[in-house]
């Protein structure tokens, strides 16, 4: 990213700082919305305007304004909200001296003004001064005003490298927005976007732990943007999965189960991603000590059952459905493909196996990458009855 140099904040964009001013301009248009209601002042502050683009700033004396405000602190020298008041009145009387002095004081003392921090917020942009703007954007986040616009605001400092430590350091306090903002896939549409996340995780792991629903929405979108090694890493390292090459992870559908006990609902792409609906679905259950995975299909659509991405040389493979009798039946409704991003799907079809409670299929051709994708579904040519049936483990090998 180009940056120009500017003498009041370092390094910007012209692009940042246009986004900047104008989600600063969202936020003071939604706080007026909200916060007019807070005011509880007398009747002669009720006209005192409380956001620099206050609409009906422009029909009022500025001067006025400035003199009301000053005669109001003087009687109420703590007041926030009268303080708050009289910068905006400078601003509007073209008193920047005046303005200054406002602001500076209300750096620390004016945390409590959802108004106050609109302004300095406006101020900080003006003056690019990336710590100031953050601090203020996350305090009026605490109080739960303007929040999608100021985690949009957040958004921007991930984007840059040099400012990105403003947006760590924050989150390393769990401040109240930090689920919202890592979890949500909003802001992660872009592969800029998503690189730029993966610091933010990368950095925030060096101190301390990130939950999983804080990483879920990050490592689909990773594999989406074609950067599953580096989803693949950041999943072993944060989860420490027992994994073993050129083969399935959870194949007894031990984690599987263990989430399903814990309400997990999140599950990352190199974990089993099972699906359910009214048509078709999957549910997992305890028998025997072991975990059992029970599929129901009423044969309409074409279901997923089961999907997961793994870790796998290119090379020919062969699938194991364990504790399921090797019907005709199974034979005809279920089908399993190893999907490789840009190529056509490798169908693995039923071959003979090593007992009657297993049910076996391989391929004929070898998968041309590193992460490929094995799903478990129902064939489209079944015959539409119900079916059913229940399995004890999966398992991938290379085919000997």
């Amino acid at each position: 990213m180009n940056h120009a140099t500017h003498k009041h904040g370092g390094d910007w964009s012209t692009h940042g700082f246009v986004i900047s001013v104008g989600l600063a301009v969202a936020v003071a248009l939604t706080g007026y919305q909200t916060i007019a209601t807070e005011r509880d002042f007398d009747s002669a502050d009720r006209t005192a305007p409380i956001v620099f683009n206050d609409p009906k700033a422009k029909t009022l004396d500025a001067a006025k304004l400035v003199a009301a405000q000053k005669h109001q602190l003087a009687w109420r020298p703590l007041s926030q909200d009268a303080l708050n008041r009289l910068l905006v009145a400078a601003r509007l009387d073209g008193r920047p001296a005046l303005e200054k002095k406002a602001a500076d004081a209300m750096r620390v003392f004016a945390w409590r003004t959802a108004p106050g921090q609109l302004n300095l917020i406006t101020i900080a942009l003006e003056q690019r001064k990336f710590d100031q703007v953050f601090q203020h954007a996350d305090a009026l986040s605490r109080r739960g005003k303007a929040t999608e616009e100021i985690l949009n605001l957040f958004a921007l400092y991930e984007l840059m490298p040099e400012k990105r430590q403003y947006l760590v350091t924050a989150l390393k306090k769990s401040p109240p927005w930090r689920q919202a903002f890592l979890a949500s896939a909003e802001r992660l549409k872009s592969s800029q976007q998503v690189n730029a996340r993966y610091e933010t995780i990368a950095a925030l792991l060096g101190t301390g732990v990130v939950q999983r629903d804080e990483l879920s929405s990050l490592l689909g979108r990773m594999v989406a943007t074609g950067s599953a090694p580096q989803a693949y890493g950041l999943w072993v390292k944060t989860q420490r999965p027992a994994v073993k090459p050129n083969s399935l992870f959870d194949g007894d559908f031990e984690q599987a189960g263990e989430l399903q006990k814990s309400g997990v609902s999140n599950r990352f792409p190199f974990e089993w991603q099972l699906d359910s609906g009214r048509n078709a679905g999957t549910q997992l259950v305890q028998r025997g000590g072991s975990n059992e995975l029970q599929l129901y299909w009423n044969g309409q659509g074409v279901p997923i059952f089961a999907k997961q991405i793994v870790q796998a040389r290119p090379a020919v493979y062969k699938v194991t459905l364990h504790g399921v009798e090797a019907s005709k039946t199974g034979r005809k409704v279920i089908a399993v493909e190893l999907l490789c991003p840009g190529q056509p799907a490798i169908r693995l079809e039923p071959v003979a196996a090593a007992t009657q409670n297993d049910l076996a299929f391989a391929a004929d051709l070898a998968t041309r990458c590193n992460y490929p994708e094995i799903r478990l579904f129902g064939r489209p040519d079944a015959n539409g009855a119900d079916f059913e049936m229940s399995l004890t483990g999966i398992n991938l090998a290379v085919s000997s």
